[in-house]
């Protein structure tokens, strides 16, 4: 999502729409973001399932580790989603959440 701002990007991360006020969701996804999914919960699918088409729920479901359904906006028109391999977070956190 762009601001109205010349290069100004806003970047919204959270794990459910029912984490922000509706009003907010309703703009967010009306604004036509791009969308990196990984795993996630079936109700986050079904919202988003025109989005990640030609992808199914099911096939969403199954992600591996550390892959993302990539939903990317670019010049003026929805590139096909893909799915790809992220990258996994940095040894300094993997090791930090590893030694609980």
């Amino acid at each position: 999502m762009e601001s109205r701002k010349w290069r100004v990007g806003l970047i919204f991360m959270f794990h459910l729409w029912d984490q922000v006020p509706k009003s907010l969701a309703n703009s967010i996804k009306a604004a036509g973001p791009h969308y990196h999914l990984y795993t996630t919960s079936k109700q986050i699918l079904r919202d988003l399932a025109e989005e990640i088409d030609p992808f199914t729920i099911e096939e969403a479901l199954k992600l591996p580790r550390h892959y993302a359904i990539n939903v990317i906006r670019a010049g003026g028109e929805t590139i096909t989603p893909f799915m790809a391999k992220m990258s996994a977070p940095p040894s300094k956190w993997r090791l930090s959440s590893n030694k609980k």
